[in-house]
């Protein structure tokens, strides 16, 4: 393999490792983030929630509660009580159905809507007719009972959001890969470029032109103690060949 094809290698896979690192904490952070957010607003919603909620131990029903009310408007929301009977549901819960995990405190899920209009309560659906929810259960003990309280929220098209990312990310990497390889090329090509000039000299030089000589530049650099040392040994060989000459002409005599 050519060094300029090797020396294109390394700076595309140096770039594209780059490119990789820095898109995987990009793509990391703009992921994380939203549910961080989601989570931070659930987490409050049900402290104030449990701050201000007050569960008799025999649970009548809580329809008319208005903590409740006003959480349940815009909320996905259910309370249970220990024998996993539901004895609150906001409205949006009666029309969109989540599944209650157990042993899972926070967690995410789509459901499909099914019949139900393309946006509802202002969330609209993907394009698979799918709306994500960030789900926290919530225990609370009110005496000997205890009570589970499912908040969500919905996530919007983050979901799609995400996959939408996910594949800008991926095709400027592609792209990324592509302008490294151009460039990598290019730049191999001018740091070679020295070396051509200096084989294509070295190349001119014969027993008949070794008073000939590399131009130093004056970079001072790698390519200028080549340059050197080159030319020293043509210094030497031209001194051989002049010598042998001499010796080839006394001994004809």
């Amino acid at each position: 393999m050519k060094i300029r094809h090797r020396i294109t290698l390394w700076i595309t896979g140096a770039g594209l490792l780059a490119s990789l690192l820095f898109s995987l904490v990009v793509f990391y952070e703009l992921v994380e983030q939203p549910y961080e957010l989601i989570d931070s607003e659930l987490s409050n919603q049900a402290k104030n929630l449990l701050s201000a909620l007050t569960l008799p131990a025999d649970t009548p029903p809580l329809a008319d509660d208005p903590i409740l009310l006003q959480l349940g408007k815009l909320n996905w929301l259910k309370v249970f009580n220990d024998r996993q009977k539901v004895i609150y549901a906001s409205e949006m819960s009666r029309l969109i159905a989540l599944p209650y995990r157990t042993g899972q405190d926070v967690y995410t899920v789509s459901s499909r809507t099914g019949d139900l209009p393309g946006e509802i309560f202002g969330i609209k659906q993907n394009d698979q007719g799918e709306l994500t929810f960030r789900v926290h259960i919530v225990t609370i003990r009110r005496g000997e009972h205890f009570y589970k309280i499912q908040l969500a929220k919905s996530m919007g098209n983050l979901q799609q959001e995400i996959s939408e990312l996910l594949l800008t990310l991926l095709v400027g990497f592609i792209a990324s890969a592509t302008a490294l390889v151009l460039i990598g090329y290019y730049v191999a090509g001018r740091i070679l470029a020295p070396i051509s000039t200096i084989n294509h000299l070295v190349r001119e030089i014969n027993a008949k032109t070794l008073d000939k000589r590399i131009p130093l530049g004056d970079t001072k650099d790698e390519l200028y103690d080549l340059s050197s040392s080159l030319n020293t040994m043509f210094d030497r060989l031209q001194h051989s060949f002049a010598r042998q000459r001499q010796f080839v002409a006394s001994a004809s005599h």
